[in-house]
């Protein structure tokens, strides 16, 4: 016994029974018994993707930056403000930080011109290129603890 399944959404029909049997006797010339039971897959149209602007991305929360830490942790725009706190940085990869990147990070990330955008640099300061870690630690460090003096080991 056959019946007649609807999708509702798209109206496409199709016949099926609830379940079958095969005798036997026939069962060793018989590979396969089809459409009887089951229901074709819905075909599903791609999606265009939207655009993945910079914005779009960070207004979303897909980016980990200053503003959305700052949110995530409850931080806000507090910045440091006794001149007693300090913070820092340790280069023990023997990666270092160029100021010019930093300084682009606060422009581009963090809108706080010259707020704790600033690292004092302690120790060997060999390091010519700027590493990976070494860089994100520091832009990370002085945009979460904005304006608190900050060095560089």
């Amino acid at each position: 016994q056959y019946f007649v399944y609807r999708n509702l959404r798209t109206g496409a029909e199709a016949y099926r029974a609830p379940k079958y049997s095969l005798p036997a006797a026939l069962a060793h010339v018989v590979d396969l018994v089809a459409p009887t039971v089951r229901l074709p897959a819905e075909t599903i149209s791609p999606v265009q993707p939207a655009a993945k602007t910079a914005e779009a991305i960070q207004a979303r929360g897909l980016f980990n930056t200053p503003k959305s830490l700052r949110k995530l942790y409850s931080v806000g725009d507090t910045v440091g403000i006794s001149a007693a706190n300090k913070q820092a940085v340790t280069g023990f990869l023997g990666q270092h930080f160029v100021e010019a990147d930093l300084d682009e990070f606060h422009v581009l990330y963090f809108h706080k011109s010259g707020v704790g955008s600033k690292i004092a640099k302690v120790g060997d300061d060999s390091g010519v290129l700027s590493g990976t870690e070494a860089m994100l630690d520091a832009e990370y460090v002085t945009a979460m603890g904005a304006n608190i003096t900050t060095e560089f080991w």
